[in-house]
């Protein structure tokens, strides 16, 4: 008798895929979202001190950080939170539970645009435009008018462009200081600085100076040859133990030749 003819649903026969279809609509909830922004939390940390920065230092709840950061875990890892509190450029309210970007310069007003400026006219380079804009949105204005009344000099990469410097005008009109006329700027300007220098030096009659001799010094090298060592080096003595049996080991001593054999 024929063994019976196995049915297609037995479990040994290939399995029919299913149609993607019935799956279009499953997630897998167990992997990260592609919300474009680099998963590692270095790089969560960054994007949401971003966040902060953005808002030029107004209090922020985790909630509207996770949001705006695309950061859900934020709103409710303590961990997460933690390690946000912990950065150096960021400032936290236990009272009110607040973030806020923490800027170079603690400034609100013009009196203390003004007091930081002051504050820091013996620094090298002046103050970045850029750092007092960061701690409050109304430096720009009020640098314009500090720089109309005379009282903070920019510093502009051209004539008319923006300046990205500022630093304390020391010499203002109360110790006596006097604005630069408008046909000195004008005539200061209107100079133009020769392409190529040491030409136009010799054109006048000008000679350049020489460069400094010292660093043109021959260089002295310190690989000596290396001559023969142990032509006169001392030989030290170990064997001091022979000395007592009157043995004299400062002179060559030649071997006795071995015995010879006997020939049979």
């Amino acid at each position: 008798m024929s063994s019976p003819s196995r049915s297609t649903d037995d479990a040994s026969s290939p399995e029919k895929k299913k149609p993607a279809a019935q799956y279009s609509d499953l997630s897998a909830y167990s992997q990260p979202r592609d919300t474009g922004q680099g998963l590692h939390i270095n790089t969560r940390i960054s994007y949401a001190v971003r966040v902060l920065k953005e808002r030029k230092g107004l209090p922020t709840r985790a909630e509207d950080i996770a949001l705006a950061s695309n950061w859900e875990e934020l709103e409710w890892n303590p961990v997460f939170q933690n390690m946000l509190k912990e950065h150096e450029r960021v400032t936290f309210d236990p009272k009110t539970k607040l973030f806020a970007f923490k800027a170079d310069h603690a400034i609100s007003t013009p009196a203390q645009v003004l007091s930081t400026i002051q504050q820091n006219k013996d620094k090298q380079g002046g103050i970045s435009v850029k750092s007092l804009k960061e701690s409050w949105n109304g430096s720009q204005q009020v640098l314009e008018e500090l720089i109309q009344e005379g009282k903070v000099l920019p510093m502009r990469v051209k004539k008319d462009g923006p300046f990205k410097q500022v630093f304390f005008n020391e010499v203002g009109e109360e110790r006596g200081g006097k604005a630069v006329t408008a046909e000195f700027r004008d005539a200061w300007h209107a100079l133009k600085v020769p392409t190529d220098i040491e030409r136009a030096l010799k054109e006048s009659g000008i000679k350049s100076s020489a460069t400094n001799p010292s660093t043109h010094l021959p260089i002295q090298s310190n690989n000596k040859k290396k001559g023969k060592k142990g032509a006169n080096r001392k030989v030290k003595l170990t064997n001091l133990h022979m000395a007592g049996l009157g043995v004299d080991l400062s002179k060559d001593r030649v071997g006795e030749a071995p015995p010879e054999k006997k020939k049979k």
